[in-house]
């Protein structure tokens, strides 16, 4: 089976983005659950951390 994915840049770079998507999901996650256990001084708490801790 051809894969028709490749043909155009467009495709292409339409590809490149939904596997980077899906990177920054994975990532995200990770670093959500890693931020749960973490110290309130932590440095790589996200910012968005509920509980407020400090970056």
């Amino acid at each position: 089976m051809v894969d028709e994915t490749n043909r155009t840049p467009q495709a292409r770079r339409h590809k490149q983005n939904v596997i980077r998507i899906q990177i920054n999901k994975a990532t995200e996650h990770t670093v959500e659950e890693s931020s749960c256990s973490a110290p309130p001084t932590h440095s790589n708490t996200s910012t968005h951390d509920p509980l407020g801790h400090r970056n």
